[in-house]
């Protein structure tokens, strides 16, 4: 299935745009410990489909080889294509219920970062069952996992207990502070942001984030698409 793209012929406000450079992936790549800030996440849209996007997954009705599953995740690349740097957009069938979220993201994609040429752009999906007192995406379940992504920036939604974000302007994070965050004790100088069910929100490569600790016993459906760009 090719996603159709419905993006506005609209004016940009500059001073919207996320300023962040590919230039900052690398910094903090090189120095894997600490991050400089940790931005608060750009609002992109909100899932009107909402019955869609967390209906069960049909597993069985996805046509697709690249798609692993392991806990509930599914992981697909879109292809690149390597002459113009452009992604192709192949959504394997049995995925429509997610052609809102991807038509929302990368609309905003197209309408913000005109030009751009990928190196990767991955679609993540996570529907599981998550138990009070845990999380749905951590390597430690009873833990609130703060880290940061290796894309250049993604944009991610959740129908229930969206990702906490920690945001820092301008304040030093190591990872033995961000390790330690819980959600009543974010490092000095930061703050907790979290979205709104079904929000869209944008986020990049500096961005400390978590799932929460759930407080109810729930299903999760969760959607991420992450960009990370040739360094030219």
């Amino acid at each position: 299935m090719v996603i159709t793209l419905e993006v506005p012929n609209v004016v940009v406000d500059l001073g919207r745009i996320d300023p962040y450079d590919v230039r900052q992936r690398q910094d903090r790549i090189g120095q894997p410990d600490s991050a400089s800030s940790s931005p608060k996440p750009i609002h992109v849209g909100m899932i009107t489909e909402r019955a869609a996007f967390s209906q069960p997954i049909e597993l069985g009705l996805i046509d697709a080889s690249d798609l692993p599953q392991t806990d509930g995740s599914m992981f697909h690349s879109f292809p690149i294509d390597q002459k113009t740097g452009r992604v192709q957009y192949d959504l394997p069938n049995g995925l429509d219920q997610f052609h809102e979220p991807l038509r929302l993201a990368i609309g905003h994609e197209e309408r913000y970062y005109p030009g751009r040429r990928y190196r990767a752009a991955l679609l993540t999906l996570h529907q599981s069952p998550v138990l009070a007192g845990t999380a749905q995406r951590s390597f430690w379940p009873k833990v609130l996992d703060m880290h940061w992504d290796s894309s250049d920036h993604n944009y991610g939604c959740a129908d229930v207990a969206p990702t906490i974000h920690l945001v820092s302007d301008g304040v030093v994070l190591d990872r033995s502070l961000i390790q330690a965050t819980s959600t009543e004790n974010f490092p000095p100088g930061s703050r907790a942001y979290q979205a709104e069910p079904y929000e869209i929100v944008q986020s990049n490569a500096m961005s400390v984030h978590g799932s929460p600790i759930m407080e109810f016993d729930t299903v999760r459906t969760f959607f991420r698409l992450a960009y990370t760009y040739e360094i030219r």
